[in-house]
């Protein structure tokens, strides 16, 4: 395993710890930090042992990473698929708010970010940081047809000339390198703006030419090499520039190929959750490479890590042909992937800034938060971290996290939340009032799909209180029509 080496006592789910006088504030004294955002691919609450005791997955990396750091409980993505919460997290901003009010873009989708959207990357360029995206993208791309005269909008892949490069990808967006894969049904990595030799279609399945399960590997490789070459530059120009990366691996999304190693880590049949979880396991020892690299290199004390995922468990994530695995992805919450009920969008999220000891991390390690926060929280983090005031028209439905990684809960300001489903149903959560609107948000119609639970009596979301609570539908309907509106 690639347990990084430390010793740690993980705490037990349950845990919640007193943490206001162990923590350090943050001031002019700390340097702004290095920032690496992991997030995963549909990885659901459940997955995670640190969450789920009676998890079928092995992850000791990540369950020492909440030991070293802070474990949120109640942390969410803007929507239970993958495109709108990408796009939350890099602008912090949700994509019903633009063009996108449903379901995810296709390949050969215009970029779904906006050309004059402050993203999180371009933030971080302005105050100085060096900028990396590694993995998935899956957020649009301008490619251009064989002619060079337009862009490829629909189709599989044919009349594309792959050796012209493509726009509107991560390096237009404020990062200095990308590579990655975009999604199907292309496959092949990018490297900043160009193809990666030849791409092969297909879609969801091995192809000849591609090797499905080596996409983790290599793109992990790629966002080790990135910051050990930063690093160099550092030290070889006598330089202290921080960076930001935003490693996002494909895992342990479909097709559920698995490679027989990492860096000569044995991985496929790692876990007792079938293949799926092996691919949990995947990024479980990406975490563990990458905080070995760090500490390798000495600036993992001064990395604020952080490990999430981008929606909760695909369907069929507990069972193996129609065989039940006794594993629980979404970890007793109700739903999953696609869906409006808690396992669709509450997801785990890990963060850890320090060496991991009392007194001497700026995030305490070893804390339990029960906060509800969102995984578009990193743009108002990052800002003010970095010491930057986000323009009004930036980032509006993003919240820092500091006072609470600090120790400060009382600055923390966000009042409610909103989610969306696959089908573009609105979620208001308000404390512990959860409103979900169905399929439609045009009118309070009691017998379309509305639903209202009290997450803090009914945490599995079995009692339907819409008729029960007239007032409460009425309150938190009219916050969800003016954010609309």
């Amino acid at each position: 395993m690639s347990l990084h080496n430390r010793s740690v006592a993980v705490l037990p789910a349950t845990a919640t710890l007193v943490f206001a006088l162990m923590a350090l504030p943050v001031s002019a004294e700390v340097s702004p930090p290095n920032i690496l955002f992991i997030m995963a691919d549909d990885m659901g609450y459940g997955d995670v042992g640190v969450y789920n005791a009676n998890s079928k997955i092995p992850t000791p990396n990540m369950d020492a990473l909440a030991a070293e750091g802070m474990r949120f409980t109640d942390a969410h993505t803007a929507s239970a698929v993958c495109s709108p919460t990408r796009y939350s997290v890099l602008t912090g901003r949700h994509a019903w708010r633009g063009r996108l009010k449903k379901q995810t873009v296709h390949y050969f989708e215009e970029p779904l970010i906006e050309t004059d959207r402050l993203t999180v990357g371009e933030m971080l360029q302005n105050a100085g940081y060096a900028t990396a995206a590694i993995g998935k993208w899956h957020l649009g791309l301008n490619v251009l047809n064989n002619s060079g005269t337009g862009f490829v909008r629909h189709g599989k892949g044919v009349n594309v000339d792959y050796s012209l490069p493509v726009q509107g990808g991560p390096i237009d967006y404020g990062f200095d390198y990308y590579f990655g894969k975009h999604t199907g049904p292309v496959n092949a990595f990018i490297e900043n703006d160009q193809y990666v030799g030849t791409p092969v279609l297909g879609f969801l399945m091995e192809v000849p030419g591609w090797d499905e399960a080596q996409k983790g590997p290599i793109q992990l490789n790629k966002a080790l090499d990135w910051i050990e070459a930063h690093h160099q530059q550092n030290v070889s120009t006598g330089t202290d520039q921080p960076f930001f990366m935003y490693y996002a691996p494909h895992s342990p999304h479909t097709p559920y190929t698995v490679p027989p190693t990492m860096n000569g880590i044995p991985v496929l049949g790692e876990s007792s959750a079938g293949l799926r979880g092996d691919l949990v396991y995947e990024v479980d020892v990406a975490v563990g490479q990458v905080m070995d690299k760090l500490d390798a290199l000495g600036i993992g004390d001064e990395t604020l890590v952080i490990v999430s995922s981008d929606n909760g468990p695909e369907l069929g994530a507990n069972s193996v042909n129609g065989a039940t695995l006794g594993h629980d992805a979404a970890g007793g919450w109700r739903g999953m992937k696609y869906r409006f009920h808690e396992g669709g969008h509450r997801v785990p999220f890990i963060a850890r800034w320090g060496d991991g000891t009392p007194g001497g991390s700026v995030i305490p390690p070893g804390v339990t938060n029960d906060a509800t926060i969102g995984v578009h929280d990193l743009m108002a983090t990052a800002a003010e971290l970095s010491g930057q005031t986000l323009p009004a028209d930036a980032g509006e439905d993003s919240h820092s996290l500091v006072p609470l990684l600090t120790g400060d809960p009382s600055e923390y300001s966000r009042e409610r939340t909103i989610h969306q489903s696959a089908t573009g149903a609105m979620v208001m959560r308000e404390g512990d009032w959860k409103l979900i609107m169905g399929n439609s948000c045009a009118t309070i119609d009691f017998t379309n799909n509305w639903h209202l639970y009290n997450l803090g009596t009914d945490p599995g979301e079995t009692t339907n209180l819409i008729v029960q609570q007239p007032a409460i539908v009425q309150d938190l309907s009219a916050k969800m029509y003016a954010e609309l509106n």
